[in-house]
């Protein structure tokens, strides 16, 4: 079965990311504004996945693999759409 929401807010990964973009909200003001994370903590690595990404459901993984996601994704910038690109550095 695929990690698609905070099991504890009932709140699905896609709104999550709707409302990071919307509100143009980082990890820790998602967290504070939604709720998630806030009982069991299962979902936090998920929802960081999920904003390094842009991702939405993603399989059971480790703590370990979540993190090399998120490192592989550092440049990626989600759109309020929920479509992701690779963030450009400017000089």
């Amino acid at each position: 079965m695929p990690i698609d929401r905070c099991v504890c807010r009932q709140i699905q990964f896609e709104e999550l990311r709707d409302i990071a973009a919307e509100e143009s909200l980082g990890f820790e003001a998602l967290l504070d504004s939604t709720g998630c994370g806030s009982s069991c903590g299962l979902c936090v690595p998920y929802i960081q996945a999920m904003l390094a990404t842009g991702r939405t459901s993603f399989p059971v993984m480790s703590p370990r693999e979540l993190e090399r996601m998120c490192k592989g994704a550092a440049t990626t910038e989600v759109k309020p759409d929920g479509t992701s690109q690779s963030a450009s550095k400017q000089q």
